[in-house]
């Protein structure tokens, strides 16, 4: 949803903040190319629709996102962190050696410290 407003809305947004989302054009892709994103993120089935409309918006590096991403994430692949990185001309992006899909639960103190720095910039 913040990677969707964000391209829908770039003069409302100044900063954007990510934990372990990917870019909705990074999933996409990643969801047709790479079977094993397709079975972690076989889960989501179940509780919506595949391909939202979201998946087919492109982001043209309108803000400076911070993506904090958990490299032990069971539902989504590590190389989509690096693919929705790229999709920004000026993306941070930060791995978490042992944190999951969960990072915020996992690692709250790391995860606030980076927001905190990040909006205090």
């Amino acid at each position: 949803m913040a990677w969707w407003f964000a391209n829908k809305y770039p003069d409302r947004v100044e900063k954007l903040a990510i934990l372990n989302a990917p870019h909705h054009a990074a999933f996409g892709r990643a969801l047709h190319v790479n079977w094993d994103q397709r079975f972690r993120s076989s889960y989501m089935l179940f509780f919506q629709l595949p391909y939202l409309p979201e998946m087919i918006c492109r982001l043209f590096n309108w803000v400076p996102p911070l993506i904090l991403w958990g490299k032990q994430d069971f539902a989504l692949h590590p190389s989509l962190a690096q693919m929705s990185a790229d999709q920004c001309d000026c993306a941070r992006l930060v791995m978490l050696d042992s944190a999951t899909h969960w990072i915020h639960h996992e690692e709250p103190e790391t995860v606030n410290r980076f927001l905190i720095e990040f909006w205090q910039s």
